[in-house]
């Protein structure tokens, strides 16, 4: 259970868990899961060993590219800097969490 002085309690959307996981020490914002029995699991010292950029290191290829599929839903992240977010900016911003990349996902992904 995610402490008071933590809150609000978030789920965790899995594409986004597993990119910012794999960003770990790169992001500028703090990723602590609130787990079963109360865990604490703090990701930001995770070093991913490869390059993040390789996308297909992870995915089939071509299964990234954008634009996403049609009809798919936001991403809701209640602790981020944008919520609900659209597929496209959910995806940037679960490795780019700096004020200034949500900044210009607003802006680039609004529509």
């Amino acid at each position: 259970m995610r402490p008071a002085d933590q809150l609000p309690a978030q789920s965790i959307h899995f594409k986004t868990m597993i990119h910012k996981i794999h960003t770990g020490e790169e992001l500028e914002t703090d990723f602590t899961v609130y787990g079963f029995k109360s865990s604490v699991n703090n990701f930001n010292e995770v070093m991913f060993p490869g390059d993040r950029r390789n996308c297909e290191k992870c995915h089939l290829e071509d299964t990234q590219q954008l634009p996403p599929p049609k009809g798919l839903l936001p991403t809701v992240a209640p602790r981020d800097l944008i919520n609900p977010m659209l597929l496209t900016t959910a995806a940037c911003l679960s490795c780019h969490s700096s004020q200034e990349a949500a900044s210009h996902a607003l802006v680039r992904y609004a529509a």
